[in-house]
């Protein structure tokens, strides 16, 4: 599954409903490609990659 938003702070509120009880895969942090990635596996087993898209 994937999520994406404009800005980091909305890509946050996402990111932190989504990390309760998850693993986190890799972190939300900027890198090369965008403000911000991460990716994790939710509560019930979906992994998740997210980040905020590029302008």
């Amino acid at each position: 599954m994937s999520i994406t938003a404009l800005t980091l702070d909305e890509l946050q509120s996402y990111w932190d409903a989504l990390a309760v009880d998850a693993p986190i895969v890799a972190p939300l942090a900027a890198s090369a490609w965008s403000a911000g990635f991460g990716m994790l596996t939710d509560r019930f087993g979906a992994t998740w990659s997210a980040s905020v898209t590029a302008e």
